[in-house]
């Protein structure tokens, strides 16, 4: 028998980064022949739904490349109708193509692609004609699910397709329709199949209002974790579906309940597999007698050998709402002055006093201790903030122009600033050569970037996050010179009347 418990063994600091990387490349490793996601580590055929429900995942990710390369394999897949297959069938699915959406809708946000707009709007019109005037949804997956599915699942697939419709001021009476027939079912939330599909009706609870409904149906799945980490892949197993353990992260997260959403999140990344995927489910094995002998049985679990994309898909929405949450926790502890003799504010205003560039972002600014200076000392220079938590820069408004983004994915045009320094940033970021590439896509040519960050021959005198991550100064330098950049480097930045190397600069100048 598999030990579960030696499976979801404890995490440790560091981890977390790795296990991200590994799964970006299981997803370029398995993406199909017409360029969208496979169906699994055994099916190399392409998985519209899943493809479709990637899209917004790797966006946030800064993974833009693929996501549109997934993006330009939906299109071609589409039917006449705007319906979208299941795959390898000739079944058209309302829950699939109510997942596609999302990935349409993100990319025609992304790219203002018309050709994404129009497959959009072709979907979510053939969603309307698959509803009744009593809201029945007549899609012929339904059908094919044979029970073994709640319908219930539907909500998932119909919130994006409202609440896009109300964006798009499109018709939205159908859909109402059904998302409000399927609420009326007393029985929606109850836990009878396999929590993947629970996890989702929960979510879309949470993503259509309905918060405290979620919370009801959540609560006594969370109460399963009080003695084991983990949530039965369906009721009154001793197995485990990675993919819900994600899911309930998620929507842990979503509704404030971090501590439950890390522990699942933690459980479930370290059952990963080498390879970067997830298996459908881990755990115990039913013993068969056959007259062979006695044989172990996967039946009854949710793909125990096979590698499902999905489960990535998940992993990478909780990792990026649990930093996300981490940071406006933090956000009150996050220091609003800094000495004017700190070697890093020297750094900085000594690279702007060389340079004079007409414009500046502080990008991952918190409460905006360096932009107080350089305010003062350069009044002539546009100055602006952003940082991935707007709690944290609430003050700052009133000073600058502040928006809310990531080093992966900026609120920015091409080429606007002129000169970009990020301080203790990049650490956080996760996907470090994302980062670089959009900090590359927003400076303009000629203009340079100021890294200041924490040297990895210093790891171990402080105390980690799981994601953290610092760097070989020159290794750094060379990711910034494949991309264009001349850079020259300080080993050693002195800061709080401390000169131990524990902070390094760079300075990248973009070259033409």
């Amino acid at each position: 028998m598999t030990n579960l418990k030696s499976l979801l063994r404890l995490h440790k600091n560091g981890k977390t980064t790795f296990q991200f990387h590994r799964s970006l490349d299981w997803i370029r490793e398995h993406q199909s022949s017409e360029g969208g996601i496979q169906v699994s580590s055994v099916n190399e055929n392409m998985y519209p739904e899943v493809t479709g429900y990637f899209i917004p995942s790797l966006i946030s990710w800064g993974e833009i490349e693929l996501a549109q390369q997934f993006g330009e394999a939906l299109v071609e897949v589409q039917q006449k109708d705007g319906s979208f297959l299941d795959s390898g069938s000739t079944t058209k699915c309302v829950f699939d193509t109510g997942q596609i959406i999302r990935g349409l809708y993100a990319l025609y946000k992304e790219t203002n692609d018309k050709k994404y707009f129009n497959a959009l709007i072709q979907a979510i019109a053939w969603i309307n004609s698959t509803i009744e005037i009593d809201g029945r949804v007549t899609a012929p997956d339904i059908e094919v699910w044979g029970g073994v599915i709640p319908i219930g699942i539907l909500l998932y697939s119909l919130e994006p397709a409202l609440r896009i419709s109300k964006v798009l001021n499109l018709k939205e009476e159908k859909l109402e329709l059904a998302i409000d027939r399927l609420l009326k079912d007393e029985n929606l939330e109850n836990f009878t199949s396999v929590s993947h599909f629970h996890a989702y009706i929960i979510e879309a609870l949470v993503d259509l209002g309905q918060t405290e409904r979620a919370k009801k149906a959540l609560y006594p799945m969370l109460d399963k974790i009080r003695f084991r980490d983990w949530i039965p892949g369906k009721p009154n197993r001793k197995w485990v579906c990675s993919t819900a353990m994600f899911q309930y992260a998620v929507v842990c997260y979503k509704i404030g309940l971090d501590k439950e959403g890390n522990r699942l999140f933690l459980s479930a990344t370290n059952l990963q597999n080498r390879s970067g995927g997830w298996y459908g489910s881990y755990g115990w094995v039913a013993k068969i007698f056959s007259p062979l002998g006695r044989i172990n049985s996967y039946f009854g679990m949710y793909f125990p050998r096979t590698e499902i994309p999905w489960a990535i898909k998940y992993f990478l929405d909780a990792l990026n709402l649990r930093l996300m949450n981490n940071f406006n926790l933090v956000a009150d502890t996050f220091s609003e002055h800094i000495d004017p003799e700190d070697g890093r504010l020297k750094l900085v205003l000594g690279a702007i006093e060389e340079l004079r560039p007409r414009s500046v972002l502080d990008l991952g600014c918190g409460k905006g201790r360096y932009l107080q200076h350089i305010i003062q000392k350069f009044p002539e220079i546009d100055v602006f903030a952003c940082d991935v938590s707007s709690k944290v820069t609430e003050s700052l408004s009133k000073v600058v122009e502040v928006k809310t983004g990531s080093l992966v994915k900026t609120p920015y045009k091409d080429q606007e600033f002129d000169f970009i320094f990020t301080i203790e940033a990049l650490e956080h970021s996760v996907n470090v050569e994302a980062s670089l590439k959009e900090l590359n896509r927003i400076l303009a040519t000629q203009g340079s970037l100021l890294i200041i960050d924490k040297n990895s021959s210093k790891l171990g005198r402080l105390e980690l996050p799981d994601w953290e991550q610092w760097f070989d100064v020159n290794k750094l330098a060379l990711k910034l010179e494949k991309i264009g950049f001349e850079t020259t480097s300080y080993a050693n930045v002195p800061y709080e009347n401390r000169n131990d190397g524990l902070f390094f600069g760079l300075i990248g100048k973009k070259n033409g």
